[in-house]
């Protein structure tokens, strides 16, 4: 029965995922040279039905010999040959263990770098935000201070230009009455006021 401490090791151990990425990279890495083996491939068929008996028992005798061998080694002491063969799966599920590790190290510290960057540019785009934001209050303001001094200038051309106006036509008005300069006042009869003692 698993322990709580077998579990959370289990679930805490990154070396499976590391022993499954190793495993990945090696196919990976098997996988592009195939085309240089096939390219360094040269296949020598005999033509010959003596050659090609004599390259199939060669074969078949090495065959044999092998699967003897493991036969042999298995029969004489199963314990030590079980041994052996947990030691080499040990070994290579360590091996790729350390080879996922690293790539998994390396993936890492390309997301890392990745992240850096883009850090970088977006602090370096934000101080452009502000820089432009800035030039921009300080053009508005500037164009709002010269539209000031504009409409203030307008509008004492407009003053001006009014009073000239209505210069000109007060003296125009002057000289169609034939007045002196003295406005017309109109005569008023005086209104009778209360009566005394009424």
């Amino acid at each position: 029965m698993a322990t709580t401490m077998d579990r959370r090791k289990t679930t805490t151990d990154p070396n499976p995922l590391y022993a499954v990425v190793g495993a990945g990279d090696l196919a990976v890495e098997k996988i592009r040279e195939v085309p240089s083996m096939i390219a360094d491939l040269k296949i020598d068929i005999p033509t010959d039905a003596r050659s090609m008996r004599y390259r199939v028992s060669n074969t078949a005798s090495d065959v044999r010999a092998q699967v003897g061998g493991t036969f042999d080694a298995v029969s004489k002491d199963p314990g030590g040959f079980a041994k052996d063969q947990y030691g080499k799966a040990r070994k290579a599920y360590e091996d790729l263990s350390v080879r996922g590790e690293r790539v998994v190290d390396r993936i890492r510290g390309k997301v890392d770098e990745a992240t850096r960057t883009a850090s970088r540019e977006a602090k370096e785009l934000k101080d452009t935000a502000k820089d432009r934001g800035r030039e921009a209050k300080h053009e508005v303001e500037e164009r709002a201070a010269e539209l000031k001094t504009r409409a203030g200038s307008a509008a004492r051309d407009a003053k001006d230009e009014v009073k000239t106006r209505a210069d000109g036509a007060a003296a125009k008005a002057r000289t169609a009455s034939g007045s002196t300069g003295r406005p017309k006042t109109a005569r008023t009869t005086p209104k009778p006021g209360p009566a005394a003692g009424r």
